[in-house]
């Protein structure tokens, strides 16, 4: 499973796109979709996306693969999900998985509003509709 993650995080990170003249990597990319020209943003928006696209079916094939694996490792392991025995490799012992869907439920409740009204105002002032 180490080599399929790390095979993954190979492809991943030798990602790169020109812009500028210059050969940015994906994480330095993704500052310019924060400049506030606009045509810069959806340049190398187009950019990043073009090029991820390269390496979709080979990334796609990989994180399928990682999924048969950890799911072989759980049930291997007597749990039922590879979830479940992460929590337990990882030594959660004071929350339990539906306490993170409750977290997870929270948030959508009363935080994603909040900053949804946050990004609708930020797109008016900027003109975006």
């Amino acid at each position: 499973m180490e080599a399929k993650q790390q095979e993954y995080g190979m492809i991943s990170a030798k990602m790169t796109v020109e812009f500028d003249g210059k050969s940015l990597t994906m994480q330095q990319a993704s500052l310019i979709l924060k400049d506030t020209d606009r045509e810069k943003r959806k340049t190398i928006y187009n950019l990043i996306q073009k090029r991820r696209l390269e390496d979709e079916e080979k990334l796609d094939n990989l994180y399928d693969e990682l999924i048969i694996l950890r799911q072989k490792i759980a049930k291997n392991a007597g749990y039922d999900n590879y979830r479940d025995y992460m929590f337990s490799a990882m030594g959660r012992f004071d929350y339990k998985p539906e306490d993170c869907f409750d977290f997870h439920n929270a948030i959508s409740k009363k935080i994603v509003p909040i900053i949804t009204s946050f990004e609708e105002k930020r797109k008016k002032r900027a003109k975006l509709y």
